[in-house]
């Protein structure tokens, strides 16, 4: 029976690369199973023999149990060429991120499955926790860090010092300590980073000379603390968005309040500023009832704005044509002013 390639250091389907160097086989060597699709229920199907590695490669050779199904079967379809796929299982993965690539840099060997599609052109890869299989990596990490030995509270202070939402994994946390760790602790790096807060209007000036001699070397806690207020300044930001909103619905009556909720409130939070100015600009929603309010003042209210000092004969006999035959005086000097008007 021809070699199998098992495991090589290519991005499988989970997304990540497996180490071949750190891929411990003492276990497997001791019951080198071979199954069918990962599947336990169908039984072992047969072994695997003369495992090596060669230029960062996992090599075995397979050997059918053939007087039994499915052995019998799986071996005529490998040996036709109808399968042609491998795929190894393994468990208690350490992960580290290495070039920016998600790395598997230790391993235990569990199983190696004949399989029909294999997730790249060399071989896939099966994750197990406690001998039982994984379907995605997310999983397992969850399981990984709900088995460890801290409690819920303390994984909760965990992810708040690395700024981590409650439902990250393992990884996350690993991820964002390899961060923290080519952060420069260096006193210049701390005045990069608290300059940059500044300019985003985190601290005041005084505050950032009076931080850069607190943090240095303490790059964890600077962190923690612009995460903090970070958090902070953006719950102010939503309050007050909140009471603009409330004092100027007119002039937001043309939005969904979903809208105004969602898409218009994240743009909001980039500039408050400049979103007030704006919503000032938008004239107020004009009813049918105020339409026919308006109608029923353009020849009255609004035409007779003017003080009653610049009223014309013509205004006070539209207007307050009782006040003006009351007061001939009135009438004369209006009279006048006329014919003044005409006469000039």
């Amino acid at each position: 029976m021809k070699e199998f390639l098992l495991s090589d250091e290519q991005e499988n389907s989970y997304r990540f690369v497996v180490r071949t160097s750190g891929i411990n086989l003492s276990r497997f060597n001791k019951n080198p199973v071979m199954l069918f699709q990962h599947d336990r229920a169908q039984g072992v199907i047969g072994r695997w023999e003369g495992l090596r590695v060669d230029n960062g490669r996992l090599y075995g050779t397979p050997v059918f149990d053939d007087r039994h199904e499915p052995g019998k079967t799986v071996k005529e379809k490998v040996e036709s060429g109808f399968l042609r796929g491998v795929s190894v299982g393994i468990e208690d993965v350490v992960f580290e991120t290495i070039d920016g690539v998600n790395t598997a840099i230790s391993c235990t060997l569990v199983e190696v499955s004949i399989v029909d599609i294999p997730a790249n052109e060399n071989a896939t890869i099966q994750l197990y926790y406690n001998d039982k299989p994984v379907d995605s990596l997310s999983t397992y990490l969850q399981l990984s860090i709900n088995q460890n030995n801290m409690n819920k509270q303390e994984l909760e202070q965990v992810f708040n010092v690395l700024g981590l939402p409650a439902n990250s994994t393992v990884q996350d946390v690993i991820r964002s300590i390899n961060t923290l760790k080519n952060t420069s602790p260096s006193e210049k790096g701390i005045r990069e980073v608290l300059s940059l807060s500044f300019k985003d209007g985190l601290i005041s000036e005084s505050e950032r000379k009076f931080y850069e001699s607190a943090f240095t070397g303490k790059p964890v806690e600077l962190a923690a603390f612009l995460n903090e207020r970070r958090e902070e300044r953006n719950r102010q930001k939503e309050k007050e968005y909140i009471e603009f909103v409330e004092s100027h619905r007119e002039n937001l009556e043309y939005f969904s309040p979903g809208f105004i909720q969602g898409d218009m409130k994240t743009l909001a939070m980039q500039n408050l500023k400049v979103f007030k100015d704006m919503v000032l600009q938008i004239e107020p929603v004009v009813r049918p009832s105020q339409l026919l309010v308006m109608g029923r003042k353009r020849t009255g209210e609004q035409e007779t704005r003017r003080p009653k000092s610049e009223w014309t004969l013509q205004d006070y006999r539209k207007f307050a044509p009782q006040e003006l035959k009351g007061n001939p005086k009135l009438y004369e000097e209006l009279l006048n002013k006329e014919f003044d008007n005409i006469n000039h």
